[in-house]
């Protein structure tokens, strides 16, 4: 028997959560959130399986029972699942907490990570890909004008804002495009090909997703990205995506689409194939599957588990966070919040 299962978000917006799936985006683009992690994880996550017919509610107040599903952010480290709790933990780019049964990653190499201490289990499921997104113009053909980035200027190499690097595309006959408005983020209808490279440090970037390269896919539009583990772990054809670990050899890979359009149709070819993934209903599926599977076996296990047995598990966990932060913080890693 599935147990109640409740995704858990106090609120903090003026405005009432919106009720459907369809209403998401909008009240998103409304509230101006500057740090979407909990709404993007909880609620659409919320939205989309009830969508779906999926049995879950949306709760301000954390429940006395059941699965419950929340953004690390409303996890304080101290909180612990009572007898009948199950916490599973969303998260993202941030630490893990100490007491959650379970963790969902956004990047697979998270696991890995995770595995370190393997009380701590873990799944991997994608986050949701772009809300209503326009792909690519059919009617652009074989046109290679327009590259462009979307997303926060912050988030890009130091070397892509130089101006040196729009002038070598220039010469190319290649407009760069860098789109900060999160409101026009979903529109690829005139982009050719979206590049998107954090660093040229060889930082793996363990901590972030692959979403830029699914909404590539979903797109229909070549993808030139840096060597983080996220695109790694995705990555099943050299016709994925362009990898680059340098400025030169990013502008070697936009000299390679621009001359090579049979290359260019390969990677769109692919992307089609792989898009098949990551549609709504694919991400929804993994979902139910991960809520009906392990988490409600793990917490049936949890509740037949004798209370000492819960208390010495929790503080199993308290003790041995407590070693691995002193280990993390001598190498210059925290791995959770003071």
């Amino acid at each position: 028997m599935t147990p109640q299962i409740t995704f858990y978000l106090p609120t903090t917006h003026s405005n009432p959560y919106p009720e459907t799936i369809a209403q998401y985006w909008p009240w998103m683009q409304n509230q101006q959130v500057k740090y979407p992690g909990p709404e993007s994880w909880i609620l659409q996550t919320y939205l989309q399986l009830k969508a779906a017919g999926f049995d879950c509610q949306l709760s301000q107040d954390l429940p006395e029972r059941g699965i419950i599903i929340a953004h690390r952010y409303h996890f304080k480290n101290t909180q612990k699942p009572n007898p009948t709790q199950l916490f599973i933990c969303t998260r993202d780019d941030k630490f893990i907490h100490p007491y959650s049964q379970h963790h969902i990653v956004q990047n697979a190499r998270q696991t890995k990570l995770l595995s370190v201490a393997p009380i701590w289990r873990s799944t991997y499921i994608p986050l949701w890909t772009q809300i209503g997104l326009t792909p690519r113009n059919a009617d652009r053909t074989n046109k290679f004008e327009n590259l462009t980035y979307l997303g926060d200027p912050d988030c890009l190499a130091p070397e892509l804002k130089d101006p040196t690097w729009a002038t070598n595309l220039a010469a190319l006959g290649i407009n760069w495009i860098v789109n900060a408005d999160t409101s026009t983020w979903s529109d690829y209808s005139t982009t050719d090909a979206i590049l998107a490279i954090r660093s040229f440090d060889k930082n793996p970037h363990h901590h972030k997703p692959a979403s830029k390269l699914l909404n590539a896919w979903l797109a229909g539009v070549p993808a030139i990205l840096g060597p983080e583990s996220a695109y790694r772990n995705e990555r099943h054809s050299p016709d994925d995506y362009l990898e680059a670990s340098s400025v030169e050899s990013a502008l070697e890979a936009v000299k390679r689409l621009k001359q090579d359009p049979a290359l260019r149709q390969r990677i769109i070819n692919q992307s089609r194939t792989r898009a098949q993934e990551i549609q709504t209903d694919a991400l929804r599926d993994r979902w139910i599957q991960f809520l009906t599977g392990p988490a409600t076996k793990q917490y049936h296990r949890w509740c037949a588990t004798p209370r000492w047995q819960q208390e010495a598990f929790l503080e199993g966990r308290r003790q041995i966070l407590h070693k691995l932060d002193g280990i993390q913080r001598r190498r210059g890693i925290t791995l959770q919040p003071s």
